[in-house]
């Protein structure tokens, strides 16, 4: 029992690779973040329409999903356990017309 007791003083980050919170999956399916209230879900590939980096290094991710409704992510691609170019590079493969768009 005294080492169930000691984790308890583990840092944070030790006691996250004990136990991972996934809060962004990038697959072949689209993006999904679970990360902020406001701005999560997931959206397909081919729902995507732009993405926009602001506020401190949060990337949202703009789509209409086929239920009809504009709907949003948004990523700190500071609390990723990826850099954020590995995160740009997949987007990049999967939807190369998205990467490089002017911002509005």
């Amino acid at each position: 029992m005294p080492f169930l007791l000691g984790i308890g003083g583990v840092s944070p980050g030790f006691r996250r690779k004990l136990n991972p919170n996934i809060d962004v999956i990038v697959d072949v399916d689209g993006i999904a973040s679970e990360q902020s209230f406001r701005g999560r879900g997931r959206l397909a590939w081919k729902e995507i329409s732009r993405l926009e980096i602001r506020y401190q290094n949060v990337l949202y991710i703009y789509g209409m999903p086929a239920a009809g409704k504009a709907k949003w992510l948004s990523i700190n691609t500071a609390q990723i356990d990826v850099p954020a170019a590995e995160l740009f590079a997949v987007i990049t493969r999967r939807r190369p017309d998205l990467i490089g768009m002017p911002r509005s």
